[in-house]
This record gives structure tokens, C-alpha cells and sequence, in this order.
């Protein structure tokens, strides 16, 4: 496992560590002082060189004031695990291009041996920048609030994560603030740290029960 990297040490060529989709949009970036476009080349797990092209200026980035440079290989739509892209003589972390390479563990799909999703779950809702295959159309034909699909392939609407669920927690805070005059910011605090806990030992117990089933 990669140990948290202060940004100096990270590799210069910065792809998306969850993985891509096959026909999906690929990009990733690169930490460069080049002048000039360059050479990228996409390396396979056996070695091989399976899709080459040249950088596109980004310009300066205003946040980390880095000189950036894109690469879209986007064109590439082979699967596998282990890719490598190599650049301006540094090369990326390994990461995959597969079908599946986000969360999709409450996709309410009992048949394919998900576990029923529990109440209370939040998926993300519209994207503005939905990219996964079943909304990326969108983008171009749908107003913002409308870039939604309850699909299984669309991972940037429905995924599950913690920075969807935290509202949940924030609103439920306030709304008992708001009409339960005798709670106080300790009482919220506490339920709040509660509601935390019991939402991670009721996914601890789903990933349990799931690598029993599997073991079984």
C-alpha cells in the first residue's frame, strides 16, 4: 500500500487512481516545465506500448502554480490492470481500465449478488460534469439538474460515498437544532458522532456477511 505522498514526491504524470472506463473520456495529467508539446506513451502490464500521442498545453494551474500538460488517450478502449503512462521522461502509478472500477457494492441487484441497499443510503443525484457512460450524452442535451440515470453503469450519479451521506448528517443536526429547542450543540455533536459509528459498523457487518456468502 502507497503511503500518503507530500506533492513533491508525487510521480509527474497524475492519473485517476480509481481507474478508467474502457470508452469513457481518459485523461491525466502531467507536472511539466515543457515549452513544447511532447510524447506519451500507454504501456500494458506485459510491457507493451498499446496507444502513443503528444501533450496538450494546459498552461499554469492558479491553485498549485504548476505548469500543467493534459493527455487524452481516450481513444484507447482496451481493458486490463497494470497500464503505465509514460512522459516527459516520468511515468504514472499503475492503474486499471475495466468496466467496473468504482463502488458499486448497493447497486440493488440481488441477482448478481449485491446485498439489498440499507435505508437511509444516499446515491450522488444529478452531476453537473456526469462522465460515466450512461450520462456522459447528457452534458451536451439535459439541463444540469437533469443529468441523472438510475443505471448501474452510471457510477458519477449513483455511487454511494461518504460525501454524499455527510449532508444527510449536517441536515438531520440542524433540523433537530431548529424544532427540538432543548438540544444543544453537545447533544448533536453526540448524535451526529453516533449516527457516524453505527453507519460504519452497519457496513462493516455488509462486507462480513458478503465475504461469509463468498467463503460459503
Amino acid at each position: 500500500m502507497r503511503k500518503n505522498l507530500p506533492l513533491d514526491k508525487l510521480p509527474k504524470v497524475r492519473v485517476n487512481q480509481l481507474g478508467y472506463l474502457p470508452k469513457a473520456v481518459k485523461w491525466a495529467t502531467v507536472v511539466s516545465e515543457s515549452k513544447e508539446s511532447f510524447n506519451w506513451e500507454l504501456i500494458n502490464d506485459m510491457g507493451k506500448t498499446v496507444a502513443t500521442g503528444k501533450s496538450i498545453q494546459l498552461g499554469m494551474d492558479l491553485s498549485s502554480r504548476d505548469l500543467l500538460h493534459q493527455i487524452d488517450f481516450s481513444t484507447f478502449t482496451g481493458e486490463g490492470t497494470g497500464f503505465i503512462l509514460k512522459a516527459d521522461g516520468q511515468e504514472s502509478y499503475p492503474f486499471d481500465i475495466r468496466k467496473d472500477p468504482h463502488h458499486r457494492y448497493w447497486v440493488d441487484d440481488e441477482e448478481a449478488g449485491y446485498p439489498i441497499p440499507p435505508p437511509g443510503v444516499l446515491s450522488g443525484g444529478p452531476n453537473e460534469k456526469a462522465t460515466d457512460e450512461a450520462t456522459a450524452f447528457m452534458v451536451q442535451k439535459n439541463a444540469r439538474s437533469k443529468r441523472y440515470a438510475d443505471d448501474v453503469r452510471s457510477y458519477s450519479t449513483n455511487e454511494v460515498a461518504i460525501n454524499w451521506n455527510a449532508p444527510l448528517v449536517w441536515v438531520s443536526s440542524y433540523l433537530d437544532e431548529k424544532y427540538n429547542p432543548p438540544s444543544n450543540t453537545d447533544t448533536i455533536a453526540t448524535a451526529a458522532a453516533i449516527l457516524a459509528i453505527l453507519s460504519a459498523l452497519l457496513i462493516l457487518t455488509v462486507v462480513v456477511l458478503r465475504r461469509r456468502k463468498k467463503a460459503a
